[in-house]
């Protein structure tokens, strides 16, 4: 991972003066022993720790003295520092952050998806087939059997609505099917590929957006790491703008103004469900 968060409140934070103080240096040579800490932390193996950190060479770096650099290190200890870990790091740094990782961990879910839907669409008989004799394939009626009309009690009396049209009417022997007991209807390839999030995602957006919409839906998905179910519901957060086609254009292009409370519940939420917060 290439960079790290630094917040707006970094550089006026009053911890700094009361590191200068004890380690009797200017405020900026301590904000500039911070930010050579961030940046090694950031890099270390294990991340938020100041592994191998070396005071002299650091102090060379920024045209401080080893000792003025020591001094800073042992001043932020309780205040910033816990021994070489920065204290701050898991609750500032969040692990959402490397990218690597939450793409890593989507794709296995999407993959655990499809086999998921693979296993649903080959569905397979729960039988196996019988003998056609023990279990006929074709009801084994003969075109006498049919033959309603003009049937009688045993008294000559006709039966009652012997002659009323039946169901059976105009078919023959061979064109009465049945299906094997347990067997269980197999859906076609075709249906099971036309139901994907993804298609979902694209039939949901140019239906909020407008169908013309498909490269910013494709930009959408692309911000988002590929995550669909994520897409999609931001794109049923900006149905309910005033504007939704404007909205989704000012997320795309960074505007932090549009990261409503909303939308930030919802990042918030995917990263919960991912367990990075």
């Amino acid at each position: 991972m290439q960079w790290l968060r630094y917040y707006h409140e970094t550089p006026t934070d009053p911890k700094w003066r009361a590191v200068a103080i004890e380690a009797g240096v200017p405020v900026h040579a301590v904000l500039a022993v911070w930010d050579c800490m961030m940046v090694n932390a950031s890099v270390s193996s294990v991340r938020g720790t100041l592994e191998g950190w070396n005071h002299r060479v650091i102090g060379a770096a920024i045209d401080l003295k080893g000792a003025e650099v020591e001094a800073i290190h042992a001043a932020m200890q309780g205040l910033t520092l816990d021994g070489n870990r920065l204290t701050g790091w898991e609750k500032r740094q969040r692990a959402s952050d490397d990218s690597a990782t939450r793409v890593k961990q989507h794709r296995e879910k999407v993959k655990r998806g499809r086999n998921v839907t693979s296993a649903e669409c080959n569905v397979t008989a729960t039988e196996e087939s019988r003998d056609v004799t023990d279990f006929p394939l074709r009801a084994q009626i003969t075109d006498s059997d049919l033959e309603l009309t003009g049937m009688e009690e045993p008294n000559g009396s006709p039966i009652p609505g012997a002659d009323a049209p039946s169901l059976l009417d105009g078919l023959g022997a061979g064109d009465i099917q049945r299906q094997p007991k347990g067997a269980t209807s197999k859906p076609s390839p075709a249906a099971c590929a036309s139901d994907t999030p993804e298609k979902r995602l694209f039939d949901r957006g140019k239906e909020v957006l407008g169908a013309s919409a498909g490269g910013m839906i494709a930009k959408l998905r692309k911000k988002l790491d590929h995550d669909d179910e994520h897409a999609l519901r931001t794109i049923n957060l900006a149905a309910e703008k005033q504007n939704p086609r404007e909205w989704i254009g000012r997320l795309l292009a960074g505007d932090a103004s549009a990261e409503t409370d909303d939308y930030a519940a919802e990042v918030r939420r995917r990263n919960q469900e991912w367990g990075v917060l």
